[in-house]
């Protein structure tokens, strides 16, 4: 970690006197299809805990000595039902990235990044079928509890945005808009911005990886290569692809300080 944190910042010792963790909320309107466990329109509800400081991930900020920002993504305005057409349009995706860039400012030695949306993991299911293939049952899992029928749902939701969508994917930014949401483009866009900046980036978790794998396909070859790091996890996650462990991605460019 060290190295790698030597190797971004471009310098040594490497340092973290700012660390940052954002956190982008979200609002998906497939959530309208039954695949979820928590009731809709808890969303602001979870951000008011984060502002209060009585989620988790306040307390882990205190113990890292880390900054913490909450972004709101629109949560009085859904994304569309990503089953049944685009969930955004090409504007309302690049307003999300856009948005998500302001997340790495200047100043800051690391940037860890999270999401909460209700729904989000459905989307999440959608954006990795469509970017490392095989099919919903494999990426679709319980999320938070969707056990039984929701968990169904889920299931045939993924498989139906996928037969529509996927025979007219274009490009990463093409499936964001398509199956994903604004804080997911949002965390995309963080990404951009950060590896341009050359600030360090740690981003756990599969919902994660989808879009720190668009995020980095926007950037180009050059820097789309990376190194997977396996932690032993905190969590007692069940969902098929995580394999019981957080999976931290640090992307290392090949053109490491141009």
């Amino acid at each position: 970690m060290n190295h790698w944190l030597c190797l971004w910042q471009g310098r040594h010792p490497a340092r973290l006197d700012r660390p940052r963790i954002s956190v982008f909320a979200g609002n998906h309107g497939v959530a309208a299809r039954g695949c979820l466990s928590l009731s809709r329109g808890s969303d602001p509800q979870m951000v008011a805990n984060f502002t209060a400081g009585g989620a988790a991930v306040n307390q882990l900020c205190l113990a890292a000595d880390a900054e913490l920002r909450v972004y709101e993504m629109e949560l009085e305005n859904p994304t569309a039902d990503f089953s049944a057409g685009e969930a955004m349009s090409e504007a309302d995706c690049a307003k999300a990235f856009a948005y998500g860039m302001l997340a790495a400012e200047p100043g800051i030695d690391l940037l860890g990044l999270g999401e909460m949306g209700i729904a989000n993991t459905t989307s999440a299911a959608a954006l990795c079928c469509a970017l490392f293939g095989g099919g919903a049952r494999e990426w679709a899992g319980p999320g938070t509890g969707v056990v039984g029928e929701a968990l169904a749902r889920k299931i045939t939701v993924v498989d139906e945005a996928m037969k529509l969508h996927r025979p007219q994917f274009i490009d990463s930014f093409d499936i964001m808009r398509r199956v994903g949401g604004r804080e997911l483009a949002a965390i995309a866009g963080a990404i951009m911005a950060a590896r341009l900046a050359h600030v360090p980036v740690l981003s756990g978790t599969r919902t994660s990886h989808s879009h720190l794998q668009a995020g980095s396909c926007q950037l180009g070859p050059q820097w789309n290569h990376g190194r997977q790091f396996q932690w032993t996890s905190l969590s007692d996650s069940q969902k098929p692809k995580d394999t019981m462990h957080f999976s931290w991605w640090l992307i290392e460019p090949r053109n490491r300080h141009t």
